[in-house]
């Protein structure tokens, strides 16, 4: 379960968040991820300027602003 982070774009708001490569997403917004499609598909209901929270394998919350596509 979860979608694994490849890596996360230098400056942008996954990194200013604290997502860092190779963390495991299970959940958007208390959603849960079962792999990188279903991450896409829930990311993509919000807009840019949205906050989303990201749970991770850990049990760490990460809130996120979107950024433009």
């Amino acid at each position: 379960q979860g979608a694994r982070v490849q890596g996360v774009t230098a400056g942008g708001p996954a990194e200013s968040a604290g997502l860092k490569a190779d963390d495991v997403i299970v959940a958007v917004n208390g959603e849960r991820v079962d792999d990188a499609v279903s991450l896409i598909t829930d990311i993509r209901q919000y807009a840019p300027g949205d906050e989303i929270t990201l749970t991770l394998e850990s049990g760490q919350e990460i809130k996120v602003t979107l950024g433009k596509r």
